[in-house]
């Protein structure tokens, strides 16, 4: 459920960038009340009746907005393409799959980290003009996406979703001069959605979920590579792909797993 948060942050994003505007009546069913149904994790975990009644009617209310959207977007983001990739990547932790619950939990820490670094991040200082005649064109794309995975099936996805995503470079550059001039009140938006990631963090060890992803078999390096190839299977528009075209992925994966960053350890 923690998981609306950031993906409602993506469609946030997603709206302010051009790509796909916020539908009201899925947004409100989702986010209306989320703050309320995620605000007793212990509850949860204790087994009590009103703070597992919260967290169901939560749950079920994002099924009622996918239905009402016809789409997933209400309901998730890119913390759960972390999820789907290591499930296409058929991931085994003391010999069982974990929990999908677990798998989006680190996912939307991951994806809080990077927020909070983008957040703090001088937008101000990004040069469209640069950014975008560097912009690999669709057959580079093709072939980063084609070689990323050994898997011909994970392949297939990933050539498939990358073309679906495609974005030529006027259209990149044009996406990154409104990313600039807006970001002020962009971030603020995303500010008031996200919850902290210290406080997230707090919440999902309340609740009894992971808080590390060696506690469900993912290591360090592989949660770091799984950002690059979380953007790869997925066509939905998420901050993921904000840090691809800002051309901030990388410095911002290099600050959160450096000693001392959000994600190191």
């Amino acid at each position: 459920l923690l998981a609306k948060v950031t993906a409602g942050a993506d469609w946030v994003l997603a709206d302010a960038m051009g790509v796909e505007p916020i539908d009201e009546l899925p947004w409100s069913i989702v986010q209306g009340g989320l703050r309320a149904a995620v605000s007793d994790p212990a509850g949860v975990r204790a087994g009590d009746a009103d703070a597992v009644r919260g967290l169901v009617e939560g749950l079920m209310l994002g099924g009622f907005a996918m239905q009402a959207s016809r789409s997933s977007r209400p309901a998730s983001g890119a913390e759960h393409q972390f999820s789907h990739l290591w499930d296409m990547s058929h991931h085994t932790h003391n010999g069982y799959a974990p929990s999908h619950g677990l798998k989006v939990g680190i996912g939307t820490i991951a994806v809080t980290a990077l927020y909070e670094f983008l957040m703090a991040y001088p937008m101000h200082t990004l040069d469209p003009d640069t950014l975008a005649a560097a912009w690999p064109d669709g057959a580079r794309w093709q072939k980063t996406a084609a070689e990323r995975f050994t898997r011909e099936d994970l392949q297939a996805v990933a050539t498939r979703e990358i073309a679906a995503k495609a974005v030529s470079r006027g259209d990149l550059r044009a996406q990154l001069v409104n990313l600039r001039s807006k970001w002020p009140d962009i971030a603020a938006r995303l500010r008031a959605q996200l919850i902290p990631l210290t406080e997230l963090r707090a919440m999902l060890a309340a609740a009894g979920a992971a808080t590390r992803p060696e506690e469900i078999g993912i290591s360090r390096e592989r949660l770091r590579e799984s950002f690059f190839s979380a953007f790869l299977i997925r066509r939905r528009f998420t901050v993921l792909d904000l840090a691809v075209r800002a051309g901030l992925l990388d410095t911002a994966l290099d600050s959160l797993f450096a000693p001392g960053g959000a994600l190191h350890a």
